[in-house]
């Protein structure tokens, strides 16, 4: 994460400064030389989008062997692949994984997932923070029951009181202390809360809702997969389509009707993609990790 991002700032160099602890502020773009500097440092606690932690096991030193210091890992920014842990665990079975939930108006944290967390349910982002609240609203405001998916609403010392300088937007995402994540999920009838989707990282198809994250973590589970991005597709009928962009494993080969078909094992039909891209390139990302889904749509999606 960049310096600016608030979880490098909030959530690990400013409390690494107060515990008296060393922090490895990395400076570079390549998995392999962030990897050595993981072994060179003796790092015990590493964290990063789960985009880089997937190019990260392109690196055979990121290995219990090269890496036995390293104790705990954790992921955030974006949804944390069942895949990916698995791989992750097979390749350093002692080291716990984590999965962190929040956004820049949580400082960061709001839900962590412990090891056992993701071992016992599968999907979940963890509890709320001790200092933290959270329930699932309807479009109306109304507290939804354990299990139904809606509006994620947080609160507690970590939510920011307002943004600068604009009142309106402030009044509008902050309601008696409460704060509109923006997110779609679900929380179960222990506490866990389970992400669902951005409310705005949604397609549309006939009415039906289309959970972009869903898709995309069906399809990292075909073994082809590498990298890919699910997106809305404008449909003169329809309203939107779901379009997949797709980056396959060096050496691996998948059409675009095998990945249908998997998707259509798993989700409902007007889940799976109408429309396939496959691209060599890696995906455009932001500083932080994210997929720019716009910068896609604009090269790939012509309106209809």
């Amino acid at each position: 994460f960049p310096m600016y991002y608030i979880s490098a700032m909030h959530a690990h160099v400013l409390p690494a400064m107060l515990g008296g602890a060393s922090c490895v502020l990395v400076d570079t773009t390549s998995p392999r030389e962030h990897v050595a500097l993981l072994e060179r440092y003796r790092v015990s606690w590493a964290y990063a989008v789960p985009s880089w932690w997937r190019l990260c096991l392109r690196v055979p030193q990121l290995s219990a062997a090269s890496l036995p210091a390293l104790t705990r890992l954790a992921a955030g920014g974006a949804p944390f692949p069942s895949d990916l842990q698995a791989a992750l665990r097979e390749r350093l079975p002692a080291t716990r994984l984590f999965d962190v939930y929040g956004l820049s108006e949580t400082h960061s944290p709001g839900c962590i997932a412990t090891d056992d967390d993701l071992r016992e349910r599968p999907g979940s982002v963890g509890r709320p923070l001790p200092c933290m609240e959270a329930e699932i609203r309807d479009d109306d405001g109304t507290v939804l029951p354990p299990g139904v998916p809606g509006q994620l609403w947080m609160r507690g010392s970590l939510v920011t009181t307002g943004y600068a300088n604009d009142p309106e937007a402030t009044a509008e995402a902050i309601v008696d202390g409460w704060f509109d994540t923006g997110d779609v999920a679900r929380i179960d009838a222990d506490g866990f809360v389970f992400i669902v989707d951005r409310a705005k990282d949604m397609v549309i198809r006939g009415g039906e809702n289309v959970y972009c994250a869903e898709v995309e973590a069906a399809l990292f589970e075909h073994p082809a997969v590498t990298d890919v991005a699910v997106l809305g597709v404008p449909h003169k009928v329809l309203g939107e389509e779901v379009g997949a962009v797709v980056r396959l494993r060096p050496g691996a080969s998948a059409t675009a009707e095998e990945l249908r078909a998997h998707v259509g094992e798993r989700l409902a039909a007007f889940k799976v993609p109408a429309h396939v891209w496959f691209r060599e390139a890696e995906l455009p990302r932001n500083p932080a990790g994210k997929v720019l889904k716009r910068d896609l749509r604009d090269e790939l999606v012509s309106e209809p």
